[in-house]
């Protein structure tokens, strides 16, 4: 299974040193050689931070053809800048994990171990520390 991240928000928000907190965690290749099923092949997260975030829809799209799921996880960027940057990573682990069961169980991947993945990401951000 393949994992990628990446964001649209203003630079005060510091998502680049999110992305940096789980490249160095190296979080896209503790699931590269995850088998989940042949329906899903990659979990694309788009990290959205604007205020305010109400007027914004989240987009979820399926790419059929080549078996990507594009998700975007929306933060509000007050809320955001009211933490401290060297924790923000945990902002996302915690709604990666709040919201991502849900929207794979409601695409219904034929063959996909939804069980399995979400028992994967709570183990690897447990192991880091950034969920409780």
């Amino acid at each position: 299974m393949k994992i990628f991240m990446t964001f649209e928000a203003p630079s005060e928000a510091r998502f680049d040193k999110v992305l940096a907190a789980f490249q160095v965690a190296k979080f896209d290749s503790a699931f590269e050689r995850k088998k989940y099923g042949e329906s899903l092949n990659e979990v694309a997260f788009v990290l959205v931070c604007y205020t305010p975030i109400e007027e914004l829809k989240q987009r979820i799209r399926m790419d059929r053809k080549e078996r990507v799921l594009y998700i975007d996880l929306m933060f509000d960027l007050q809320d955001v800048l009211q933490v401290a940057i060297e924790i923000r990573h945990q902002l996302v682990a915690k709604k990666i994990l709040a919201e991502v069961p849900f929207i794979l169980a409601k695409y219904k991947f034929p063959n996909f171990d939804l069980i399995d993945f979400i028992k994967d990401l709570e183990t690897f951000f447990r192991k880091k520390g950034w969920i409780g």
